[in-house]
């Protein structure tokens, strides 16, 4: 208590929270919403413990434009949890082997299909696959939270693995408990906020564990395992000519640099990237423009008129329809604009 007193007082000025675990037991529901009440009362600039760590909440654009500006900002932490809890990846570098791994997925991402036909073929046959779904879903209520992470899952398995899994695969049901947004695992808030004890439930013998931990670490290991399996398979069957997923590329960059020391290509790092990958298929934009289109009809209305007017009835659409869909392409921004996908980022 003695140390996060001491720490606190570094601290701009903020609210007080409670001994060990800080404000978090006040941030219910979104976040985001409670610092914008906060800010109003400290300021755009605030000081907030958060478990165990002391954090600096920005809550305006100039503050954060500011802060952004200087390079060291754009460094994780020394003491970064995520380190504990995942293999080396995106989310755990900084400086140049961050560049040269972002750099490299990004290219890689290009070349597997992002805007290209082989990608535009992957989504239609997943959206054809939730069609399918929803279909013996008819006349029930849907939570559309539980089924739109499952179908978008599977375009990033298509970007990793080359290939989609069946709703009902044992793999795809482990990556799916992963990308729940479930608030009793708290994976996010574990890892960032109490990083000791993140390196307890890592680190130790399960049965050191307490079994609500427990349940992250098994959720955790059981998509490492996915990814290793996936990896061994990839392996086995590479063409150095033709690189099917994003694992291919990177064991394939892996191999041309095995007689260099010092090359951030190694297992653990792929490792670490496939993981993050699956959090880039974030389902929230399509929760949010369902529900904002249920409850204004006369825009669901319009949408569906110029869907019908450029793409019609007969085919699938495609990414270069998007051009002569002005108001469908204005929907989507102000969707942007009005819900945030990540109100809260990672801390920096």
């Amino acid at each position: 208590m003695y140390i996060e007193y001491e720490m606190r007082k570094k601290l701009p000025p903020g609210p007080l929270g409670l001994p060990f675990v800080g404000y978090l037991p006040f941030l219910k529901g979104e976040p985001s919403k409670t610092f914008v009440q906060l800010a109003k009362k400290y300021g755009p600039v605030f000081g907030i413990q958060l478990g165990s760590c002391p954090v600096v909440v920005l809550n305006d654009w100039p503050s954060i434009k500011e802060a952004l500006s200087d390079d060291t900002a754009l460094y994780r932490p020394k003491d970064n949890a995520f380190n504990t809890a995942f293999p080396s990846g995106f989310t755990a570098i900084n400086g140049d082997v961050w560049k040269e791994q972002r750099r490299f997925a990004l290219h890689q991402l290009r070349n597997l299909g992002f805007g290209k036909t082989s990608m535009e073929d992957h989504i239609i046959d997943e959206i054809n696959h939730l069609s399918q779904l929803l279909d013996t879903k008819e006349g029930q209520e849907i939570e559309f939270r539980t089924i739109f992470p499952i179908s978008v899952s599977n375009n990033i398995n298509s970007l990793n693995f080359g290939r989609r899994f069946e709703y009902t695969d044992s793999k795809k049901l482990t990556i799916d408990e992963f990308l729940k947004p479930d608030p009793t695992l708290s994976l996010t808030g574990l890892i960032a906020f109490f990083p000791t004890l993140t390196r307890i439930v890592f680190k130790y013998p399960t049965f050191f564990v307490p079994p609500f931990l427990r349940r992250i670490r098994t959720v955790i290991d059981g998509v490492t395992d996915i990814v290793r399996s996936e990896y061994e398979t990839h392996v086995k069957t590479i063409d150095k000519n033709n690189n099917r997923d994003y694992l291919d590329a990177f064991i394939n960059e892996m191999q041309k640099q095995d007689n260099n020391e010092k090359t951030s290509f190694k297992y653990e790092m792929l490792l670490g990237n496939a993981l993050t990958l699956f959090g880039a298929g974030s389902a929230t934009t399509l929760e949010w423009s369902l529900l904002i289109l249920a409850t204004n009809p006369q825009i669901q209305q319009q949408i569906h008129k110029e869907i019908d007017e450029v793409i019609g009835k007969e085919r699938s659409p495609k990414f270069a329809d998007r051009n002569q869909m002005p108001y469908l392409q204005a929907f989507m921004y102000e969707v942007w604009r009005f819900r945030t996908i990540t109100a809260v980022n990672l801390p920096r």
